[in-house]
Parts: C-alpha cells; structure tokens; sequence
C-alpha cells in the first residue's frame, strides 16, 4: 500500500471524526495497524470505533445493537406520548444519508424542523425496524442557525405476488378486506388481509388504523415473518394514505388446483355451492382465540367458558377442484342480510329443523359467485377455504363459469 493511498484513508478518517483527531495520530495508529497485516479497511472500523465517543455517525451507518452513538439531524416528524406517567418523544430523525426513528425523552422541548445533536444514543430494533434511544447516560441538544438537507430513500413499489419475507421500505397499494382490532397493553393492534390485482397478504399495524373495504397507499413497510407466512408489518413510521381509485381484487383470479400448487394463502376464487352440510348451525367456540371446540377443552387455552357462535360449513366447486368452505358468522350475516342475533334466535325457536341450513340453501346454492378466501393447505391434494368476500355473478357471466365448470375450456 502506497502513501497516497494511506493519506486518503487518514483523510477519510479525520473526516468521519470531525477533526476531533489529528491527522499524525490517525496516521501512527494506522500505520502501527498495517505492521500486523490487518487490511485497511479493517484498521478504519478500529481507530472510528475506538474514537466513537469523539464523531458524529451518520444514519447510513447505524447499525443494530449500536452503543454510544452521536448523531446529529434534523427532526421530520414528531409526536408526544405518554406511558406511566413519563412522557416521550417518537419520531423520525434524518441527515443527508438517510432517516431513521427515534425514541428520546420528553423534557426537552422539541419541534419539527428542529436541528438536534443526540449524545451517547443506542439502536435497538422495534417491529423489525432500526430506531435510535436516548436513556439516562445520553442527552438531546437543540443547535440553532443550522440546517441539514435530508436525503430521503424512496419507497420501492412492489405488487402484493413479490413480496417476500425480509423486505424493508416497500411501498403497495391494496384493498383491505378483512380486519380485526385488538387491544395490547393499551395500544390498538390492526390485523387483517390486504389485497391487490396480483394476490393477498396478511398484514399487522401497530396504532395505525385501516379500514375494510378501503384502497391504501402504504409506503416505508416491513415484511416480516409471522407464524410461517409473509407479513406486512406497518407502524408509526409508516405512510398511510387512502386513494380514491378502485382497486379490483378479482382481476386475476386463481383455480383451487393453482391454489394447492403454488401454496397460496389467498386468493380470489369462481365457482359454486353444490351442497350445505348438516354441520351448518350454532358452534360452540374458545372465547380467547375463537376455535371451535368438542366440549369445553381448547387445544390452546384448556377448558373454558365456550361461546355460541353460527357457522356454515359447505361445498365449493370451481371445476378444478372441490373443496370444505367454512364461512364465518360475518360472512353468513352478509349472504342472508340479517344480524348474528336474529339468526340464532330463529334456530333456537325450532330445535330438530335445520333452519340456517335452508335459508342459505335457498340463497346460494348451485349459484355462481366470486369470493375472496384465506386458504388453508392441509395436505397434498385437499385445501379448506375460508371466503372474506362474496359477489354474485350477473347473467352475462355465466356462460363462461358454466363452460369452466364443465371443464370445456
């Protein structure tokens, strides 16, 4: 290694520290290091790690489990919370390499558009996110007649049949068409399936609402892995925005035997109701996870206090394949156009007669219809299908399922 090439690593380096080492003691320690033949890219990483105190990181190199870091950056967003009685901040931070969250304490008073230089912060990673903290050995500084121009990484747009678990600052525009609320440690959790064009995933939002039946742009999200399968993991940090144009789910729609093929979890489906079984009626299920139990025993939680609930479990055709269809209170609730209350109180009127069995019967039976489902593998030649979404088909349609389901095409 010749001496230009070591004078523009000790350049590099005084750089980095901010002039808070002389260039001669950069040079004696890296020259010292060279002796033991360590390469000079290693020799870097040591004499910055041993000054780590003394620089200021920029947000491109902040990795996870980092200690003593400075940072200095200008605040995008900010917003106060508060948890047992302490008060916080929570918001993003950005230089001109990059933006990253942050957590820092509420007795400073800071503001968007603020320049701030964070001392002795750590990085943590919080839903498969990089956030930066500052505890009681670090402290936030306010610097005034400063200002940084923040580079900002896009979003890369992907269509919902890409993603795959591991991918970060992804951005997608869907449908979502089911989801559920819970309540964890007095924070609101979102969890359902988002849908476009091309196919569904299951998604988790941290305190950021979405609403079924609405189209979202949602932009700077995770996909992590969760019980097995890809999730969409969306949080504070997270743009969420609702566009007005239509997003149509059905646009590509899957066959039950490409739906066991390619192991898909969901997707839109064509086909019929060919029967209703005797099993369609009131089911008892585990108040905590919503099983369907024999008796009182869970296999998740043990014995508990079960809950009336109504299910129809019927048979799905789409010519390919037929298949168990188990369609939820929600679902039944939507096809009869009556509340869960009404139904069970009719079939407790006339013990002995299958009267939800009759009615969907009469409502859907042998008609063509599209749903969007959640499907559940179970082996190498059976799926069960649980429907989200029903839509009948109109009359100029049927031509065409007909052909499909006679196996003509």
């Amino acid at each position: 290694m010749d001496d230009k090439d070591i004078n523009n690593y000790i350049d590099e380096i005084y750089n980095l520290l901010g002039g808070s080492v002389s260039r001669e003691e950069i040079k004696k320690i890296f020259e010292s290091w060279l002796k033991f033949q360590y390469s000079p890219k290693t020799i870097k990483e040591k004499i910055l790690q041993k000054y780590s105190s003394m620089r200021n990181s920029k947000i491109s190199e902040i990795k996870e489990e980092m200690n003593s870091i400075n940072l200095i950056g200008k605040i995008l967003s900010i917003k106060e919370n508060e948890k047992d009685g302490k008060k916080f901040y929570l918001g993003l931070i950005g230089d001109e390499t990059g933006v990253i969250p942050f957590l820092l304490p509420g007795n400073y008073r800071l503001n968007q558009g603020d320049v701030i230089k964070i001392k002795n912060g750590y990085v943590k990673s919080f839903n498969d996110v990089l956030r930066i903290y500052v505890g009681k050995s670090g402290s936030v500084e306010k610097l005034n007649n400063i200002d940084i121009k923040v580079s900002r990484q896009p979003s890369t747009f992907y269509t919902i049949d890409k993603l795959k678990t591991g991918m970060k600052n992804i951005e997608i525009r869907g449908r979502v068409i089911n989801v559920k609320i819970s309540d964890i440690k007095s924070k609101l959790i979102y969890r359902g399936v988002i849908a476009d064009s091309t196919g569904g995933i299951h998604f988790t939002s941290f305190g950021v609402e979405l609403k079924e039946n609405s189209n979202y742009k949602i932009s700077n999200v995770t996909v992590r892995d969760f019980k097995g399968k890809p999730d969409l993991t969306i949080n504070e940090n997270s743009s969420v925005e609702i566009v007005k144009e239509d997003i149509d789910i059905f646009l590509k729609k899957a066959s039950m035997d490409e739906a066991l093929e390619k192991n898909l979890s969901y997707a839109p489906l064509e086909g019929i109701v060919v029967e209703v079984l005797d099993s369609t009626g009131i089911v008892a299920k585990c108040p905590r996870c919503g099983m369907v139990l024999k008796g009182r025993e869970c296999p998740v939680h043990g014995e508990v206090d079960p809950v009336n609930d109504i299910m129809a479990k019927v048979i799905f055709d789409d010519g390919s394949l037929a298949s168990s269809m188990f369609i939820e209170s929600e679902g039944i609730e939507k096809l009869l156009s009556k509340k869960k209350d009404e139904i069970m109180k009719e079939i407790l009127k006339t013990p002995g007669i299958p009267v939800l069995k009759e009615e969907l019967e009469e409502n859907i039976l042998m008609k063509p219809f599209e749903t969007y489902c959640k499907i559940i593998k179970k082996d190498s030649n059976r799926i069960i299908i649980y429907p989200y979404i029903f839509r009948f088909i109109l009359e100029k349609d049927l031509d065409e399922l007909e052909n499909s389901l006679r196996g003509e095409l």
